[in-house]
């Protein structure tokens, strides 16, 4: 009896240590970003994140970021501004409809409570490695990852040359996700 017991005890605590499956809940999340245009902030937000996240905080040899986010989505609260960003000169969101964030490598960081994201960001066909520090707290039956990076708009061909729109773009994640 003890030696059935403390094998269940020993696959239990090994199921525990393994990467657990989670999926971005878009309801819950938020993608914003900020860049300054004549030297005022413009903000904006995109939607439809999709992915499947792998993560145990114990085990994060084993954990993996997959998402994509609508990039048709972006809302900047100027119908007129959200559609010249839809356009070739920006997104180009009808040839790319989807903006990707992979990662290659996670890990704890030198930050007490964070760990570090090593990945690709794929916006307009191309991909850039990128790397940032995220929290991840217990949220539901899941964890709420947070973020923040910059990216450098000119990398990804979006806006073309400019005098009064900033080059770089501040990013912050609030991922919310649910066990699958």
């Amino acid at each position: 009896m003890n030696r059935t017991f403390l094998l269940l005890l020993f696959i239990q605590i090994g199921l525990g240590a393994s990467a657990q499956n989670y999926l971005p809940v878009d309801k819950g999340t938020s993608i914003d970003f900020g860049i300054k245009n004549f030297g005022f902030m413009v903000e904006g937000t995109f939607t439809g994140v999709k992915g499947n996240i792998q993560f145990n905080p114990l085990k994060l040899g084993n954990a993996r970021f997959e998402m994509s986010l609508d990039a048709a989505s972006i809302n900047t609260n100027n119908k007129k501004r959200d559609r010249h960003l839809r356009d070739k000169d920006y997104f180009y969101t009808e040839k790319y409809p989807a903006i990707y964030l992979t990662s290659t490598n996670i890990g704890l960081s030198n930050h007490d409570g964070y760990y570090f994201f090593e990945g690709e960001v794929y916006i307009r066909g191309i991909s850039k490695q990128i790397s940032f520090e995220f929290s991840a707290k217990p949220a539901i039956s899941g964890y709420l990852f947070h973020g923040e990076f910059q990216l450098n708009r000119n990398d990804f061909r979006v806006g073309g040359n400019s005098l009064t729109l900033s080059d770089q773009v501040h990013i912050t994640l609030n991922v919310l996700t649910i066990k699958k």
